[in-house]
């Protein structure tokens, strides 16, 4: 694809693959910037208990989250939907975002923070990735700050429509969620989370600590 943008017909699909997260607020925030540039799907991998979602100020709610056990059966889902997989990592063959190396319909990837991507995670990628930087002092961006300037370029290439803002609030406008369209995962979460409120209520009213780590987003 070259610089002039997504070719013409059915605009790309942009997905999301967190794998290899080792902190809880960054999953949430990773998730809040998918919300924002428009991304279809996250596809969260080898993440067997709830997917810990502070951070992400209820956008979590606002996107489809598909399950999978390993990288293999993840990679396998997006072959199946065309869509290549772009790891974001300062590796020798990686291209700059600043070429638009887009190849269509594509899901992202970051590293751990610490440890950067793995060797399984590298093996699932088409291509790689990385953010020019322009100052000395840092060797690497925190992995939600180089997510969102990836998703971003990407969203812009494949010409995804702003949405609308609030000019009272300043902010993004948010459309009314329609439940009905909410899918199992995001159900769930939805119920944990309002038990969750439930009991913290019923702890702070006798002025005992709740049972539970309070790692959730308000509904």
């Amino acid at each position: 694809m070259g610089d002039a943008g997504a070719s013409a017909g059915a605009s790309p699909r942009m997905y999301f693959i967190a794998a290899n997260v080792g902190k809880s607020a960054n999953l949430g925030t990773l998730i809040r910037s998918c919300v924002a540039f428009g991304c279809t799907e996250l596809c969260a991998v080898g993440m067997k208990k709830q997917l810990q979602t502070f951070g992400a100020h209820g956008s979590n709610k606002y996107i489809k989250i598909k399950r999978f056990d390993t990288l293999e059966q993840c990679k396998a889902y997006l072959v199946e939907l065309s869509v290549c997989v772009c790891g974001v990592e300062i590796v020798p063959e990686a291209q700059s975002i600043m070429s638009k190396p887009w190849q269509g319909s594509t899901a992202f990837m970051v590293g751990n923070e610490g440890s950067g991507m793995t060797a399984k995670q590298k093996s699932i990628c088409d291509h790689f990735v990385y953010i020019p930087q322009y100052g000395n002092g840092t060797a690497s961006l925190n992995v939600t700050v180089a997510a969102s300037i990836v998703l971003q370029h990407f969203a812009t290439w494949a010409g995804f429509t702003e949405y609308a803002r609030n000019p009272a609030a300043e902010k993004f406008a948010i459309t009314p969620l329609d439940h009905s369209t909410l899918s199992e995962e995001q159900l769930l979460l939805r119920e944990q989370r309002h038990q969750a409120a439930q009991q913290l209520q019923a702890a702070e009213a006798e002025g005992t600590p709740p049972a539970f780590d309070v790692d959730f987003d308000p509904v």
